[in-house]
């Protein structure tokens, strides 16, 4: 059977014109993206192109000799007084002023009027005013149309077609395509500031669905500091005022400060809760590893349950329990049950219970011979076991003996949950030696930390070392934080201007509420003591000219070390023979003050090294006072409650590195 196909040929029909974007009024382009789109689609146009005969080779079909050529016509088709550019920014700027007249009640904006095109009702705009009239009655039809009888329907077949089912039915079905899984974030309609005003709805604009909305507990302690800092904003002095501007910078640092230790509070925080849930995790891997083991070891013992008998693998476990129990009884008493009996019972327990299932009648002859080659290896096995239980029993043994004997310690006390300080241990074992134990935090978890026994600061022992640096060692190396001298010491970096450096020594979760320390350092240049700011006596600022220790947050001061000026004329120092100045209220007795100079006046850029500062030695005249302390080098400072704080150690100084600074030898930090 033979097919004829026809094809129509239809036009291209375009669906506008090329330049429709610029003569129709209805054409509507929604930015001027979209209006430099049509302009370069206008521009880039096939229409521009025509063919043009070569004369020369007009019937010619050879490649290299053309018959026609296509060129470009340069001849612009928009007239120029047709406007070219996009035609929104009036509407734009009309429904910006629209916006702004609607919500700043502004009575001298007025709004432009809009422009309308003039209508000629009577010339060409005549038919835009026609419309066919709708008459209710006007027929429809021919009156040549013989309609059909229409046929009476009764009320019994109006019942009948009353219950007979609808053809159609309106059905609600649920799709995958909900509002819940296509909505992203709400929409946020555009608003419009009055001059002037700050709504403080604008401040947590950066709170989006899922990303800090709906807000919790974090969200608004974030917005609490928000408003905090706007507040401390407000009294920041005016830039224009030169006389403020050393107060502006002070405070700007002191905010800063803050700043960045809730920071590291947050980022300790957060790191801690990835502990834990790894903790959980590695836990749960455990628990899965082990479940997935048991069932392995319980389809190879039982032979895919044919042949052993399912009791077996439990009395072995209860066995071995017995065992365990048994062997802790031997070690702990002299009298305990020997390795011997306790491993024949078990061998004698699994004879018997292998012996039962020989008896069962399902084994052939090649799965009884394979029990016995296991009870065989069981018997070597448990051979094995029984020379190094008692080997292990008798080592039990010595190791008790020698703990009893040195230490007075015995395996209950080993067992026993972890103490929370060096103190506590040293109570529990007078003669434990110094060196590293593991104490129990607040939170329960192990903290593995040094513990000093011997007596410091005549207050005993049972000191836990929180911090120590001594940079005599050629091995020790300056923290980060700090500055290396030649001299094996440590600075602040170099700085034309005063500053505190700080390094904060963590206390790692473990209370204290006593702490012993000392610090040795250096005299840099002209440290002016007490002096530095006798006019700023803020704990957060540089108070001093020297090393301020602190704990927690805020600041609660725990000892000034105050470098002076020379010790033979003006020391500077609060204890000194001269005029001194007066330390801050917080500071109280709690500071030690000497000099490294010993010359009338001290240089600049000069590292006093001859004279340690702190150690209660080589004090001059005018330092007398101030080198009679009892504990000196050492100091002690005692709370009248624990604490987890975490202590910092700041050098400070209110002049530039070039003028002043002080240097750090050595410090050791205790606790308990």
């Amino acid at each position: 059977m033979a097919t004829v196909t026809q094809t129509v040929q239809r036009p291209f029909v375009r669906p506008q014109r090329n330049y429709d974007y610029l003569y129709d009024p209805v054409f509507t382009l929604s930015s001027q993206k979209d209006h430099a789109k049509e302009t370069y689609k206008s521009q880039t146009s096939a229409d521009k192109l025509y063919s043009s005969p070569n004369y020369k080779t007009m019937f010619s079909c050879l490649r290299h000799y053309p018959r026609q050529t296509l060129k470009l016509d340069m001849t612009d088709p928009v007239p120029k007084h047709v406007p070219r550019y996009w035609t929104g920014y009036t509407e734009q700027a009309r429904e910006t002023i629209l916006r702004y007249t609607r919500f700043n009640y502004d009575p001298l904006v007025r709004l432009p009027p809009k422009y309308y095109p003039p209508t000629d009702v009577e010339g060409q705009d005549r038919h835009k005013f026609f419309r066919r009239p709708i008459i209710p009655f006007l027929p429809q039809m021919p009156p040549t149309v013989v309609l059909a009888p229409q046929q009476m329907i009764t009320s019994k077949d109006k019942l009948e077609l009353s219950l007979a089912p609808p053809a159609t039915k309106s059905v609600y079905i649920q799709t995958d395509y909900r509002d819940s899984e296509t909505q992203t974030d709400p929409y946020s309609p555009e608003f419009v500031i009055r001059p002037g005003s700050q709504p403080e709805l604008l401040t947590i604009a950066s709170l989006c669905y899922g990303r800090g909305l709906p807000a919790g507990l974090a969200e608004v302690e974030i917005i609490e500091r928000a408003r905090a800092k706007r507040v401390w904003e407000a009294t920041l002095p005016p830039l224009n005022d030169m006389t403020q501007i050393e107060k502006r910078r002070r405070m700007m640092e002191e905010q800063e400060c803050l700043e960045w230790s809730y920071r590291e509070k947050e980022i300790e925080a957060i790191q801690d809760e990835r502990m834990e849930l790894l903790k959980k995790l590695l836990a749960q891997r455990e628990v899965d590893y082990q479940t997935l083991n048991d069932k392995r070891l319980e389809y190879l013992c039982t032979l895919d349950g044919t042949c052993v008998n399912p009791t077996t693998l439990s009395f072995i476990e209860n066995s071995l329990t017995n065992i365990s129990d048994q062997l802790k009884g031997s070690s702990n008493g002299v009298n305990g049950a020997t390795s011997e009996g306790l491993t024949g019972l078990l061998q004698l327990a699994l004879v018997k219970e292998l012996a039962k299932d020989y008896k069962d009648k399902s084994c052939d002859k090649e799965e009884r011979r394979l029990l016995k080659s296991i009870n065989a290896s069981i018997t070597n096995k448990i051979q094995s076991l029984q020379s190094q239980v008692s080997s292990l029993s008798s080592d039990l043994n010595k190791l008790s003996q020698l703990l009893a004997k040195h230490v007075n310690v015995t395996l209950d006390d080993l067992s026993s949950p972890l103490l929370s300080s060096c103190d506590a241990i040293l109570s529990k074992w007078p003669n434990s030696p110094s060196g590293y134990y593991n104490l129990a935090d607040v939170n329960g978890h192990s903290r593995h930390v040094y513990c000093h026994m011997e007596t410091l600061c005549g207050k005993g022992g049972g000191w836990r070392r929180i911090a120590s640096l001594n940079m005599t060692d050629p091995n020790e190396k300056c923290p980060t934080q700090f500055r290396t001298y030649g001299v094996s010491a440590c600075g602040r970096p170099v700085t034309n201007s005063g500053s505190c450096v700080g390094i904060t020594f963590p206390s790692r979760d473990i209370k204290y509420s006593q702490v012993c320390g000392k610090v040795i350092g250096y005299q840099v240049g002209r440290t002016n003591g007490a002096a530095a700011h006798h006019d700023s006596k803020v704990i957060y600022s540089a108070y001093i000219d020297g090393i301020s220790l602190t704990h927690g947050y805020p600041r609660k001061h725990i000892w000034s070390l105050i470098s002076g000026y020379t010790g033979i004329a003006s020391s500077d120092c609060p204890c000194g023979s001269d005029t001194p100045y007066p330390v801050p209220l917080f500071v109280g007795t709690h500071y030690y003050c000497e000099s490294g100079s010993h010359q009338s006046r001290a240089s600049t850029n000069t590292l006093y090294s001859s004279d340690p500062l702190w150690d209660g030695k080589g004090c001059g005249s005018s330092e007398t006072n101030c080198c009679q302390r009892t504990l000196i080098p050492w100091f002690y400072r005692s709370f009248t409650h624990s604490t987890t704080d975490n202590i910092e150690m700041r050098i400070c100084c209110d002049e530039g590195t070039n003028n002043e600074d002080v240097a750090i030898r050595e410090y050791e930090i205790y606790v308990k």
